[in-house]
């Protein structure tokens, strides 16, 4: 998006990377990435316990019986202190999308109202709508 911000184009390769970045943003899934990751962290153990049920409550019987073990099936997850700059860098990939995507549109809109032929630095700040003095 860095193109639409400092190359000045006509305003049809303006659309052409901004199409192309649309797709590729929605194909890239960083914030699907971000909330699937956070549910699994809390989540994860619970889900499995579901799954399995009371199918292992004989099994869990002789484990705990026999060998330090309490359960025949358990899934933890455990954060590194690396994930939490994962975590971060995610959340704020995803707020400088929207809100590149936001000041893209109304550049978009913009120029639309008033006919201009491409976007540059000036023209991507945020125009009043044409009539508004």
């Amino acid at each position: 998006l860095c193109v639409l911000w400092v190359a000045p184009m006509p305003l049809r390769a303006q659309k052409v990377v901004w199409v192309v970045w649309k797709t590729v943003n929605a194909w890239a899934c960083a914030d699907v990435l971000l909330f699937v990751l956070l549910i699994a962290v809390f989540q994860l153990g619970l889900f499995a316990q579901e799954i399995v049920g009371d199918k292992c409550s004989l099994l869990d019987l002789l484990l705990q019986q026999y060998t330090p073990y309490k359960t025949c099936f358990d899934v933890k997850m455990n954060l590194e202190p690396g994930a939490w700059v994962l975590f971060s860098s995610l959340a704020a990939t995803v707020l400088a999308a929207v809100l590149i995507r936001r000041e893209c549109n109304l550049c978009f809109l913009a120029l639309a109202q008033r006919g201009a032929g491409e976007c540059d630095g000036e023209s991507m700040q945020r125009l009043p709508p044409t009539g508004a003095g």
